[in-house]
């Protein structure tokens, strides 16, 4: 399946220049990842150092922030480059800009594997800590998922994108592409197996940390009661985010596999 966004001719700028859904959705994906880069700066500046979770999980929800506004900036340049050339245009037919700018919807495309390795990497860390592995060990693997996180995007984007050329000019820029869209379906596969399988080990989890405090509060170990309930409080914060996930690319697999297979 090959996206009609793709293609650049003077025809199809004409109409994407008349379609006003189009636009406001634009403008919906700009002030919303505007609003995404304040939610996130705000309370990591103000508000993180303060919350009770413990400083290895604390770590990964600032390269979580990190990947956040790298996606919301690449999103807001994509979107507003196409606005800035539809409403300088002198005629309907100009309004397509550079294939450079389509660098940025390729980011927005692989850096979504970002945020579901980050969210594996929250839940390695919430079952080491569950089985009491030391600090040490828990900043490993913290920080190794968070290269992961960086390097599995950069991988993905070059295998996809790196027989395209961004010589020219295009009325609209998608994520699928004529070279890259099978490897664009590749990821998507990957991240709904990946999300599926990190929702039902958070959730093991949970489980498990709830009948292990009963037990920790019947030995009277304070510190270890405390550590499990911090534990619990990071679960709770995480599991409905890690389920919405598994909801929302189950969802955009459907609707690909539907046009695919149309």
């Amino acid at each position: 399946y090959y996206s009609p966004l793709m293609i650049s001719d003077c025809a199809y700028a004409e109409e994407l220049y008349d379609l006003v859904p189009l636009q406001v959705l634009q403008w919906i994906n700009i002030l919303t990842s505007a609003g995404a880069i304040v939610l996130v700066c705000y309370p990591a500046s103000h508000y993180l150092h303060r919350t009770i979770f413990e400083k290895v999980t604390k770590g990964l929800i600032i390269s979580l922030y990190v990947f956040i506004v790298i996606f919301s900036v690449c999103l807001i340049l994509v979107q507003g480059s196409q606005l800035a050339y539809r409403y300088t245009a002198r005629v309907k037919c100009d309004a397509q800009s550079p294939k450079v700018w389509c660098i940025f919807r390729y980011l927005v495309t692989v850096l979504t594997s970002s945020f579901a390795l980050v969210h594996v990497g929250i839940t390695v860390q919430h079952g080491l800590y569950s089985f009491l592995f030391s600090q040490r060990i828990q900043q490993l693997a913290a920080r190794f998922s968070i290269i992961i996180s960086a390097i599995i995007p950069v991988i993905f984007g070059v295998l996809a994108y790196h027989r395209d050329s961004l010589d020219g000019r295009i009325a609209y820029c998608s994520g699928f592409t004529e070279h890259g869209g099978e490897i664009v379906m590749s990821l998507l596969y990957f991240l709904l197996a990946l999300d599926f399988f990190n929702t039902l080990v958070s959730f093991l989890l949970w489980k498990f940390n709830e009948r292990s405090l009963i037990t920790d509060r019947q030995s009277f170990d304070l510190a270890r009661t405390f550590h499990r309930r911090q534990n619990l409080y990071a679960m709770q914060q995480f599991l409905p985010i890690a389920t919405l996930h598994a909801i929302f690319y189950s969802v955009l697999f459907c609707i690909l596999t539907f046009k695919i297979t149309k």
